[in-house]
C-alpha cells in the first residue's frame, strides 16, 4: 500500500505545489503559512489540536522554520489560539478552504476522468480503512484525521482525500520504529541500507498494517488492486 498511497498522493501534493505561488499572491497568505493552512484543512470546521502535534507533522524541516510558518497562520488571522499550546481555524481560515479544495478536486477529477467505476468501488472500502487510523495512529495522525471533505466534493476527491490519513499513520508508525531505535531525525534522515534500516522497515511496516486489520483480504487485494491501476 504504501509505494501505492505515496505515488497518487504525492502527484497531487506536486500539483498543487505549482498552483501554490499563484494561490498565495492572490490570497495575500505567504506560501509557507498557505502550506501549514492545506496540513488542517481535516481540523474544519472546529476541531482544536495541539501545536506541538501539528510541530510533528513537519518532523523532517527545521523545527524554527515550521514554527515561524504557524505563528504567521496566527498572525495573518488565520488561526486562533483557544489555549496556549492549542490551534483552531479562524473563519478566515475557513472561508480559504474551498480554494485549498478546489485545487485539489480539480486536478484529480481530471486526472481520474473515466475511472468512475473504480472510484466508485474503491471508495467505500478506504473509507473504512481510513476510519480505521484513529485507533492506532500517532500524533501527526491525529492532526489529519478524520478527513474532512467539503458538501458538494467529487467521489474522486474523497478517495483522495481518505488517503491522506493513511498515509500519515505509516508516517507515524515509521517515526515510532525509528525511534524506538533511539535515532534522532538527523539520524534517520542519514541511516544507509542495512541491519537497522531493515528491522525499522520491517516495524513500520507492522505498525502502519492495523488500519487495513478490519479489511478482509479480499477488499485488501482490492484497494491494492484499484489504487495501483488509477493513473498519477
Amino acid at each position: 500500500m504504501a509505494p501505492i498511497i505515496d505515488r497518487l498522493r504525492m502527484s497531487i501534493v506536486r500539483a498543487v505545489g505549482a498552483m501554490e505561488a499563484e494561490v498565495a499572491d492572490r490570497l495575500e497568505v505567504p506560501g509557507p503559512v498557505l502550506r501549514v493552512l492545506g496540513m488542517l484543512r481535516n481540523t474544519a470546521p472546529d476541531r482544536v489540536v495541539k501545536v506541538d502535534d501539528l510541530l510533528e507533522v513537519f518532523l523532517y524541516q527545521p523545527r524554527e522554520q515550521s514554527k515561524s510558518a504557524i505563528d504567521g497562520l496566527i498572525r495573518t488571522g488565520l488561526a486562533e489560539q483557544p489555549r496556549e499550546g492549542e490551534l483552531r481555524l479562524a473563519k478566515a481560515a475557513q472561508a480559504l478552504l474551498p480554494e485549498v479544495f478546489g485545487q485539489m478536486q480539480s486536478f484529480v477529477d481530471d486526472l481520474w476522468s473515466g475511472q468512475a467505476g473504480l472510484v466508485a468501488t474503491l471508495l467505500p472500502i478506504a473509507q473504512r480503512a481510513c476510519a480505521a487510523v484513529t485507533e492506532t495512529g500517532g500524533v501527526a495522525t491525529r492532526v489529519m484525521a478524520p478527513p474532512y471533505p467539503l458538501p458538494g466534493a467529487s467521489p474522486a476527491l474523497v478517495l483522495a482525500e481518505s488517503l491522506t490519513p493513511l498515509r500519515f499513520h505509516r508516517f507515524d508508525a515509521h517515526i515510532a520504529a525509528w525511534r524506538a531505535e533511539g535515532l534522532t531525525v538527523e539520524q534517520i534522515q542519514q541511516l544507509e541500507p542495512g541491519p537497522q534500516w531493515e528491522r525499522i522497515e520491517a516495524a513500520t511496516n507492522r505498525l502502519a498494517a492495523a488500519p487495513y486489520a478490519v479489511l478482509s483480504a479480499e477488499e485488501r487485494f482490492t484497494l491494492v488492486a484499484g489504487l495501483g491501476a488509477l493513473p498519477n
